[in-house]
């Protein structure tokens, strides 16, 4: 059945082509009897025709993905650069720098990290990133914690204040210096206290210092 199509062809437009490209490269002479070059000939044609609609398909698949991706990132950058201007690493060391330290807090401040968990944690602006949303979810998972410890151990103090700027303290009245007595019970648990706030903090320092690696690893800013 090939034998007899090809031999259709033998005077075809194609053919001519072929034997003359042959001809000049080769030195050899195709006619309606040597059909068995004609099919090579044919074949081979084909066959370079085929790898180049292959290689014009897959170069139009990567650029198509190429520019799917930048897309990716260029969303991405976007949500981290919004949420940046909320809150940033430096201002993060610092709320739990004095955390540590003098175990208390600005009201204002704390709202404020808790707004950068916000703004991450919502629908429209999850990061498309696996990496990235994986390490958005943990700081705030990690945020989500400290925020119980500070509502449950944490007390406007001094009690007279008013206005926005409100200070809170770690359990004053454990606190020989807020109003506690220098007792060893007292002591006892304030420093279990102490030991837990701690640790939220580290944690939350790690998984920020986390999130701000895959940042720049993923979008190099």
């Amino acid at each position: 059945m090939v034998t007899a199509g090809l031999a259709l062809m033998s005077t075809s437009l194609l053919e001519q082509i072929f034997a003359i490209l042959l001809e000049k490269t080769i030195d050899l002479k195709i006619t309606g009897g040597n059909e068995t070059l004609w099919g090579f000939g044919l074949v081979s044609t084909g066959l370079l025709y085929h790898f180049k609609t292959i290689s014009i398909y897959e170069i139009n698949k990567n650029d198509a993905n190429l520019a799917k991706e930048q897309k990716h990132i260029e969303h991405d950058i976007g949500i981290f650069s919004k949420a940046n201007e909320i809150m940033s690493g430096d201002f993060l060391s610092e709320f739990l720098s004095q955390l540590r330290s003098d175990h208390s807090y600005i009201n204002q401040k704390g709202q404020k990290v808790d707004e950068f968990c916000y703004f991450l944690g919502r629908d429209e602006n999850q990061f498309l990133s696996s990496e990235l949303s994986l390490a958005a979810k943990e700081f705030w998972e990690s945020n989500l914690k400290l925020d119980s410890f500070l509502g449950l151990k944490f007390y406007l103090y001094p009690e007279n204040q008013n206005g926005e700027n409100l200070r809170f303290c770690m359990a004053p009245w454990l606190n020989i210096d807020r109003g506690g007595f220098d007792t060893p019970e007292q002591l006892e648990e304030y420093e279990k206290f102490k030991v837990e706030l701690e640790s939220l903090t580290i944690d939350l320092r790690e998984k920020y210092r986390n999130f701000r690696g895959e940042i720049k690893s993923i979008l190099l800013i």
